[in-house]
């Protein structure tokens, strides 16, 4: 309750920004700040609160972004749409990236405004939509691929920096551990890794159906939302294995790491998946140890939204953090 209660607090105080962030783009007027009504408002789990406007004027709709802590991801994102409406990208991709219209900061607080994309998410189970989600990441990973020799640079930026917030985080909560497990960590995927041909290319990094819009009645992808992960150079299986294994923590109501730990406990892939492996073959054609695939894509991501982290409405962080450190650590 006082998490919710949090929450709802922090979601007034932004929605309160709205008119002077508003303001702050050329293309609305003064009439815009002041005849305007929000359609949906949420708190999300890093600390973000969004807003979909519409404004009276025009009858058209932004989605605005506020975050009091984070303004570099919000900055960061906004660089990343920029560097890929330069590639020369298919137009039915680029019709599906978010439109930024003005991104900035204001009284302590991050922000975007992005044109609304139609289509609403859909996190129910769905094999086409999974297939044609892939396929057109699958679009983005080959347009800007490259072949590389992975050296001790490429692996120093891939795990450095994840390892030191894993590290971190865990000092905050000390429990028991198998020993020097983040350094087996290290040497299983620098041994598989250092010296190999690998394809690398531009990913999304959280590429899972919350972030898909979806019409509703002919149920296409309409829109590829949340872009704060995306990085080049990176391993196109990735995507992959975020689309899949997302699909099956919401399918089995479990966390990431618990997952990630099953598969490195000799688990398998379910048909369904295997048949997504298959439609994603090009990014998994490298001759890379599945678990070392695993293990890096873990790691890059469960860094990435553990240091996002604020809080979580539902339960403690410290929950968050058995669920999805400890149970891969000890699989190793």
């Amino acid at each position: 309750m006082f998490r919710s209660s949090t929450a709802a607090l922090r979601l007034a105080r932004a929605e309160g920004l709205l008119p002077r962030i508003l303001l702050m783009n050329p293309r609305f007027t003064d009439a815009d700040a002041e005849r305007w009504r929000t359609i949906s408002r949420k708190w999300t789990s890093t600390g973000t609160a969004v807003f979909v406007v519409r404004l009276e004027r025009t009858q058209s709709c932004v989605v605005v972004r506020i975050n009091s802590r984070g303004a570099a991801w919000l900055s960061r994102e906004t660089l990343v749409l920029r560097r890929l409406r330069n590639y020369p990208l298919p137009q039915r991709l680029q019709a599906l990236l978010p439109t930024r219209l003005t991104a900035g900061s204001i009284a302590g607080h991050g922000f975007t405004v992005d044109e609304a994309l139609p289509g609403s998410q859909d996190l129910g189970p769905s094999f086409a939509r999974d297939v044609a989600a892939l396929s057109l990441i699958g679009e983005l990973h080959q347009m800007t691929a490259q072949e590389m020799t992975v050296d001790h640079e490429t692996l120093q930026a891939w795990l450095g920096a994840p390892l030191r917030t894993i590290t971190a985080l865990l000092r905050q909560f000390p429990l028991p551990l198998p020993r020097d497990a983040l350094n087996r960590l290290v040497v299983k995927v620098q041994g598989d890794l250092l010296g190999k041909s690998v394809k690398i290319s531009w990913i999304h990094g959280d590429f899972w159906a919350g972030n898909l819009l979806v019409d509703g009645a002919s149920r296409s992808i309409t829109g590829i939302i949340d872009w704060d992960l995306a990085a080049f150079p990176e391993l196109p299986m990735h995507d992959v294995l975020q689309m899949l294994l997302l699909s099956r923590t919401l399918a089995r109501h479990q966390s990431l790491g618990q997952v990630v730990a099953q598969l490195l406990n000799s688990g398998s892939w379910t048909r369904h998946e295997r048949k997504l492996l298959e439609t994603a073959g090009w990014a998994t054609g490298d001759d890379v140890d599945q678990s070392t695939l695993l293990l890096l894509y873990w790691l890059r991501y469960v860094a990435a939204i553990g240091q996002q982290q604020e809080h979580y409405v539902d339960h403690s962080v410290l929950v968050w953090r058995l669920r999805n450190l400890h149970p891969v650590l000890r699989a190793l």
